[in-house]
């Protein structure tokens, strides 16, 4: 299946294609990746110029094709990610996300303060007592494996879909759209594993730690296997 089948494409979307180099670009014969979009004014499909800044000739190669610029590559996560369906540009705000973090961290703070002020309570039985301890140490039990279970939890799914991906791509009877919606969702997926790690989405620090991660995950599974 090749991406030349324009027919399958969302002209409201944009897409990531590997295209060709103009003969005087730095990298003539070298395989870079471009934005490649529906524009109305000529009714037509349209590649820009490449994610490294090179002139790029117009329409892109056969999907699959590899992608030998390492500028390209290196804005390929971050691109992905801007491109991928569903995307909100405040997904990409440190403060947004500064302030999503600070606001789940105040409802555990919360919860904790309401557990402490339980022990104090009179209930037949000390039922209060009892629910209280027992509430503080789940709270302290997951404040220390939260992080490991999330973390595996989102790397297991990105594996999951992955593989869907593998298996979809072999059927030529796949649409692309199909095909593209299902790799929006790992792009989205990685993003949320590296921040999850402390990276940043801007800069594409994000993408890499949640990468990263991933192989690590995997070398696990095997050796248990």
């Amino acid at each position: 299946m090749t991406t030349n089948d324009e027919t399958e494409l969302d002209k409201t979307r944009r897409y990531l294609r590997p295209v060709a180099a103009t003969p005087i670009s730095d990298d003539p014969d070298g395989v870079h990746l471009a934005v490649y979009q529906w524009i109305p004014q000529a009714e037509a499909w349209a590649s820009g110029p490449g994610l490294c800044g090179e002139s790029m000739r117009q329409g892109p190669l056969p999907e699959g094709t590899e992608v030998t610029c390492v500028k390209c590559l290196e804005w390929r996560p971050k691109y992905e990610r801007m491109l991928a369906p569903g995307y909100r540009p405040e997904d990409d705000d440190p403060e947004v996300l500064r302030q999503r973090l600070a606001g789940a961290e105040a409802e555990v703070a919360a919860a904790r303060r309401f557990a402490e002020e339980m022990k104090d309570f009179r209930s037949p039985h000390g039922g209060a007592l009892d629910y209280a301890e027992r509430l503080l140490e789940a709270m302290d039990r997951a404040k220390g494996e939260r992080f490991d279970t999330a973390a595996d939890t989102l790397a297991a799914e990105w594996h999951r879909r992955y593989q869907r991906l593998e298996d979809l791509d072999k059927d030529p009877d796949t649409p692309v759209t199909v095909l593209e919606h299902v790799r929006g969702e790992l792009v989205g997926l990685r993003g949320a594993l590296g921040v999850l790690l402390g990276g940043r989405v801007q800069g594409g620090t994000a993408d890499l730690l949640g990468w990263s991660y991933y192989q690590e995950w995997r070398r696990r599974q095997e050796a248990r296997s």
